[in-house]
This record gives C-alpha cells, sequence and structure tokens, in this order.
C-alpha cells in the first residue's frame, strides 16, 4: 500500500476565505501512513499525529505512534534509538509484546468484553479474561480468549497472514457471554 494524502480543514471549519500567508484557500496538506497488524502493536488513536514527524498521522496504531521515511506506521518512537517500535508498554519501546498474554496492547483500563466484573489494562481496546483472572487481548467468537487482536479476528500467535484467525465475539450474541466466562 502506497501513502495517501488528506487535507486538514483547518481554515475551512472556521469559514475563512484567507488562510495564512498570502492569499492562498489552500489548506495544509497532512499524510497518511500505511497501517498493518505486522507493525502496529497498540490498538487505539484515530489521526494521531506521529511523534517523530508532525507532517504525518497514523489511525489505530496507539496514542503515540511513529512513522517511517516510506510511510509505515508503528505504535513508538524511541529518541534514545532513533527508530520505530511496535509496541509501546508504558514509556518503553519495543518489539516485543507487553505482556504474554495481552499481544494487542493500549487502550488504557477497559472492563473485559466477556465478563463486566473485570478490567484490563494496556491489553487492547476489547480484553477478554480467563476464568482463571489473566487478561488476553481477544474475545473469539468461540468463547475462547486470544493474546492477539488482528482487526476483525482474533490469533493466539502475532498477526501475521500464517497465523490461525478466529472472528472476533460479537456483540450481537449476547448468550455467549454468560457461557464464556468460565472461559
Amino acid at each position: 500500500m502506497g501513502k495517501t494524502a488528506f487535507t486538514v480543514a483547518c481554515c475551512a471549519a472556521l469559514g475563512v476565505t484567507l488562510c495564512g500567508c498570502g492569499s492562498s484557500s489552500s489548506t495544509p496538506t497532512v499524510n497518511q501512513g500505511t497501517y498493518s497488524d505486522v507493525t502496529c502493536g497498540n490498538e487505539g488513536g484515530s489521526n494521531v499525529v506521529t511523534t517523530n514527524n508532525a507532517d504525518w498521522v497514523c489511525s489505530d496504531c496507539g496514542i503515540a505512534p511513529c512513522v517511517t521515511q516510506s510511510g509505515q506506521c508503528y505504535s513508538c518512537y524511541s529518541p534514545a534509538t532513533g527508530s520505530c517500535y511496535k509496541y509501546k508498554c508504558g514509556s518503553q519501546c519495543q518489539s516485543t509484546p507487553c505482556s504474554s498474554t495481552c499481544g494487542t496492547a493500549g487502550g488504557g483500563t477497559r472492563t473485559a468484553v466477556n465478563n463486566p466484573g473485570y478490567q484490563c489494562t494496556n491489553c487492547g481496546l476489547s480484553p477478554c479474561v480467563s476464568a482463571q483472572g489473566i487478561c488476553y487481548s481477544c474475545f473469539g467468537s468461540d468463547n475462547n480468549c486470544y493474546e492477539f487482536t488482528c482487526g476483525s479476528m482474533c490469533s493466539a500467535s502475532a498477526c501475521t497472514s500464517n497465523g490461525v484467525l478466529i472472528p472476533k465475539f460479537s456483540a450481537n450474541n449476547t448468550s455467549a457471554i454468560a457461557a464464556a466466562v468460565s472461559v
């Protein structure tokens, strides 16, 4: 996928005919980075300006994304190394998941999808909790918890085309939630 651009309508939103220096009515262009489950380990954040280049934004790649020179989005930028990383774990960037059971990080503290009595932290936007009280990143349609959220799918391994993908649980099937508490 190549990079795409979209226009930030700062002047249009204010109803201003003249914007910035000169008489041009054009608005600035911000580049949209390329999203990938392979490089974005954190979830959340809609069109967030990247921490290493203010001319770029990334979507659903965490709250402090990074963009490479080729326009690929990652979840974390380390000024110490000058590199982008797949996971942002607190204030640390790393290439491995923040937790062995929460392969999709981010989201802050969230109520578990399968059990409203439990909360999970830094485990993605829709975490699952096992019968043992262990948080996971994804609740599958098969009523099992999985380590990774891969778009609308769950996986026990990193989000790649080689892993087995299980559809995420659908909120339309509420009868499965009661059964899932015993997962």
